[in-house]
């Protein structure tokens, strides 16, 4: 199965989870993967792994893979779709490495980084959604809130 193929059928899973509680609300769900040389960075569980990873991003290119899942039980609609957005980084010196991994933030971010916080200094160039790298591909799910009722965009902005 490809990256983006598990992507989807995760976020098709938590979505489902939910939707039962709430057959007649559309429900979105959500998960996403980090992919440098063919291979998932997930979250670090140690020091050592969070160093090795972001050693081994520096001056790389990763994608972040973000799979979406609308459901809505009651009328039986299901739509999945995936966004990729590409991340260049910076060579990034290893002590400021070092003092990236002393936060303990990269212990809760897949593939070590979050353009969020003090991970983004690390990045040099973003090609795509820039709200993917935080999982949730905002203007490519507005696009498909706005395919299934055009009136959802409007109504929001008159609220």
């Amino acid at each position: 199965m490809q990256a983006h193929e598990l992507v989807r059928h995760l976020a098709t899973g938590k979505a489902a989870e939910v939707a039962e509680r709430f057959p007649s609300d559309l429900v979105i769900g959500g998960d996403t993967f980090i992919v440098h040389e063919g291979n998932f960075l997930g979250k670090p569980k140690s020091e050592e792994e969070a160093k090795q990873t972001l050693l081994a991003i520096s001056d790389e290119t990763v994608e972040v893979i973000s799979g979406i899942a609308l459901l809505h039980t009651a009328s039986g609609f299901e739509k999945t779709f995936h966004e990729v957005t590409t991340v260049e980084f910076r060579q990034i010196p290893e002590t400021a490495i070092e003092m990236y991994i002393k936060t303990g933030i990269p212990f809760d971010r897949a593939g070590a980084f979050g353009v969020q916080d003090m991970g983004g200094r690390f990045i040099h160039a973003i090609r795509g959604d820039h709200f993917n790298l935080m999982g949730l591909p905002l203007f490519r799910l507005l696009d498909e809130l706005y395919e299934i009722d055009p009136d959802l965009l409007t109504q929001s902005l008159k609220d």
